[in-house]
């Protein structure tokens, strides 16, 4: 329970584990409005307490953090050193878990994702797949330009951070590696292509659409 401080610090101790990594968040972004202070206990405070409890067994910690740490206002990919604005309760929690993990923990490594998504559990590309699959026409909000990021690859370079040999490894990123994912050329063409769904796609702006969190609109993140 990672709004229970004593039961993570138990959970910690019971497990005694050689690595913790933090995938665990509360993640209802819109909920998070009328939850602002459980979303705090569980993406703020308790990561504070995996970071006492690494450094009280002298392990690493990863944890993951969110591109709403942002405040969308930026004309390029985002770096981990542009300034932080959250607009949002969860992203102020997520970035007061940042906060905590990088002044309490002694070996840390914090991963900021953004729209995530994979071949099973809800995410964005799934459900705009079985919508495409059961409808004639689908529309679409466009308001908003990010890094949509495959959980496999988040895995992946997880593992390869935790590996001794790529111990204080800079890994730069070209700019031209750097993916767009349009709705309408990329999550269209792959529905096309998978399932020859030949649903019509339109493509709004979002107006009149009720939206209880403010998202960050531009929340591109330089990443492979």
């Amino acid at each position: 329970d990672l709004a229970s401080p004593d039961a993570l610090r138990a959970r910690c101790r019971e497990i005694n584990p050689a690595l913790i990594l933090n995938a665990a968040a509360y993640t209802a972004v819109d909920k998070a409005e009328s939850e602002p202070e459980l979303a705090m206990r569980i993406n703020g405070e308790a990561p504070g307490v995996l970071a006492e409890e690494a450094n009280r067994l002298g392990v690493p910690l990863i944890h993951y953090s969110t591109d709403y740490v942002f405040d969308g206002a930026a004309s390029r990919p985002y770096r981990e050193s542009d300034p932080t604005g959250p607009q949002s309760a969860y992203g102020r929690s997520k970035l007061t878990g940042e906060h905590a993990v990088a002044a309490i923990a002694s070996r840390h490594l914090i991963l900021r994702t953004s729209w995530l998504y994979g071949n099973r559990r809800q995410n964005f590309f799934l459900t705009m797949l079985r919508l495409a699959a059961a409808r004639d026409e689908l529309r679409v909000v466009a308001d908003q330009v990010g890094s949509p990021t495959w959980v496999h690859s988040v895995s992946a370079i997880s593992g390869l951070c935790v590996l001794p040999q790529v111990n204080g490894f800079e890994l730069k990123i070209p700019a031209d590696v750097i993916k767009t994912w349009n709705i309408k050329d990329g999550l269209y063409d792959v529905n096309d292509q998978l399932y020859g769904n030949k649903a019509q796609l339109k493509v709004t702006d979002g107006n009149g659409t009720l939206q209880l969190s403010v998202k960050p609109s531009e929340s591109f993140i330089f990443k492979l």
